[in-house]
């Protein structure tokens, strides 16, 4: 793939903000939203009169019916991604000088590639105060399975809705 060396230039320079879904973990063995329905599923049980492709309504729709608890879901969750590792084409993207990272990724392998190179730290919205040349801004726009119990998944479209504001005010 060609990269156009106007984008390297502006990477280089720090003028590209990363952004990152679920599909940015599927070469690390990461679900896509689709198919973390499907484990959620499986391995919750729930009956597949109440399944959905999409995670958030699929999510809202068995908290709702109260088929399985926040807790089960999230425990779930942490089940599926917590022993991911980063792969090569992750880690190669921890080279780049990003001005910030932005990711609704659950999983923690942008934190675990970032922790096997020494050339860039990320630092949490909570240390965001002034950075150091070496130091990149990092967001978890949908929490992170290290944060539980603390803080929630952002995992169903009323949750979605609920952190709209804050999310906004972090861009």
């Amino acid at each position: 793939m060609d990269i156009p060396t106007s984008l390297i230039e502006k990477i280089k320079d720090r003028k590209c903000v990363l952004f990152l879904g679920s599909g940015a973990s599927a070469s690390s063995g990461g679900p896509t939203g689709k198919q973390l329905s499907q484990f959620l599923q499986a391995n919750l049980s729930v009956p597949i009169e109440n399944y959905h492709d999409d995670l958030s309504i699929f999510s809202e729709n068995i908290l709702k019916e109260k088929l399985v608890s926040r807790q089960n879901i999230e425990a779930a969750v942490c089940e599926r991604l917590e022993n991911l590792s980063p792969s090569e084409s992750l880690k190669k993207l921890t080279l780049a000088k990003w001005k910030e990272i932005y990711t609704t990724n659950y999983d923690n392998l942008i934190e675990r590639a970032y922790d096997e190179q020494f050339y860039y730290k990320l630092i949490s919205n909570s240390d965001y105060c002034e950075i150091s040349p070496n130091e990149i801004p990092f967001y978890k726009l949908h929490c992170s399975i290290k944060e539980i119990p603390q803080e929630k998944l952002i995992i169903t479209r009323s949750d979605i809705f609920q952190n709209r504001d804050k999310k906004i005010e972090l861009m």
